[in-house]
């Protein structure tokens, strides 16, 4: 281990944790913001055809 120390370790293994939660609750949030997307376009389409069009 050479010179680095206990508590040393220990927060790079904290924020290693912390930064991979970071990396897959981003991309989860991103495939729900994408699956929202594309439940939205359709009902805006659907609106917009029913009503004639824009106003």
């Amino acid at each position: 281990m050479g010179n680095t120390s206990p508590t040393t370790t220990l927060f790079s293994d904290v924020r290693a944790l912390v930064e991979a939660t970071r990396q897959r609750v981003a991309l989860s949030v991103n495939a729900e913001l994408t699956q929202l997307y594309w439940q939205i376009g359709p009902r805006i389409n659907t609106e917009l055809h029913q009503s004639g069009g824009t106003e």
